[in-house]
């Protein structure tokens, strides 16, 4: 009911939340307006908000829904809600919303999933997931808009290599994208899969990899790619007090770490002939629907961005499967080249079938406990 409600509102010209029928509302709610002076709130909405006596103010309910004890806070809107105790609501740079704002550790929900971006500062969620709440990034949760975007373009620049060949029309060529997106949505799912798995196996056992993670990052300072306070991650004195209480890293921190490790072997195997490699062609293939491949296969080593697209399918796989320390730990302990330790992974991982094993276990996701 409600979603019909909200289409048929959204459909009419200069609409607001006034529009909406209050009869279509569960028990007890209301509408009302954010910047009213008092609320009539019903005793259903106070028992849920934990709001004795008197009206608040719209700005206290928001502050209240933002803290109610929940499951799940999706935040899906403009604007940073909920920053670090430690933070003033200068640091946020965002006045609007100084009145709304929150602290990571006044949370009382178990899982914040992140629809828009910078709902909360990085210190912020910090706060909240070292209060034992589970929590990613923004640029993790929305990762699969990004991941679209570029199968997209990568398509469009396959298809453009085609069109100057006189192989495919525009009409063609929009049909043909049409026709490839429950592929395209398949693969960036996947992908976000991986990426979200990763991040929970890191998490479980980063206590135990605290040296990996500190030598990870004095590495990305060293290649001035890095600057840990700009990041929120901590310095070496944190990381000595998390050893030492075993706290380990929590997932915000984790998902930095991830994109910082995925960037760095991407530009490491690019500076490397590894993406010249004719084995590795099996990756470029499999990237795009099968049916561009049958059509201008014979065209994916000319595109452009060749040795681009396999050098990031390629460090994907490696952080995906193996974790976010795997290339740096094992440089650091054989002072082999980050290029040559992600060809000895591939060619161990083929050897062995992995993949095929890795696929069975990932089919029992939803029927069997994750540990």
């Amino acid at each position: 009911k409600s979603f019909r409600e909200r289409e048929r509102v959204f459909a009419l010209a200069r609409s607001s939340w006034r529009d909406y029928d209050p009869a279509l509302l569960s028990k007890g709610g209301g509408i009302f307006d954010r910047s009213a002076k008092a609320i009539p709130l019903s005793p259903e909405a106070r028992k849920l908000l934990d709001i004795e006596g008197g009206e608040p103010s719209g700005e206290e309910v928001i502050r209240k829904i933002l803290t109610a004890r929940v499951d799940l806070l999706y935040n899906g809107g403009i604007g940073t809600y909920v920053k670090a105790s430690s933070e003033s609501d200068a640091d946020v740079g965002d006045r609007v919303n100084d009145d709304l704002r929150v602290d990571g550790r006044d949370l009382r929900c178990r899982v914040v999933a992140e629809g828009g971006n910078l709902g909360f500062t990085q210190r912020g969620r910090i706060e909240f997931a070292l209060g034992g709440g589970r929590i990613n990034t923004d640029f993790i949760d929305n990762s699969a808009g990004v991941d679209t975007s570029d199968h997209e373009v990568n398509l469009k620049i396959l298809f453009g290599l085609a069109a100057a060949r006189g192989a495919l029309t525009m009409d063609d060529r929009n049909a043909l994208l049409a026709e490839v997106e429950k592929d395209v949505v398949r693969h960036v799912l996947y992908d976000n899969f991986l990426q979200a798995q990763i991040l929970s196996q890191e998490a479980v056992v980063s206590p135990n990899h605290m040296e990996a993670y500190e030598d990870l990052m004095v590495g990305l300072e060293t290649q001035d790619v890095l600057d840990r306070e700009l990041e929120a991650l901590p310095n070496a004195e944190d990381m000595a007090e998390r050893r030492r209480s075993t706290t380990g890293m929590t997932r915000p921190e984790l998902a930095v770490l991830l994109a910082y490790a995925k960037q760095s072997l991407t530009n490491a195997l690019l500076a490397s002939s590894l993406p010249d490699s004719a084995y590795l062609e099996r990756d470029l293939r499999a990237y795009f629907p099968p049916q561009v491949v049958e059509r201008f296969g014979s065209m994916l080593n000319e595109h452009p961005l060749r040795r681009e697209l396999v050098a990031m399918l390629v460090a994907n796989d490696a952080v995906n499967s193996q974790g976010i320390t795997f290339v740096s730990r094992v440089v650091t302990e054989t002072g082999a080249e980050a290029a040559d330790v992600t060809r000895a992974y591939r060619i161990a991982r083929d050897v062995t079938g992995a993949v095929e094993r890795w696929e069975e276990i990932e089919a029992l996701v939803g029927s069997l406990e994750p540990a």
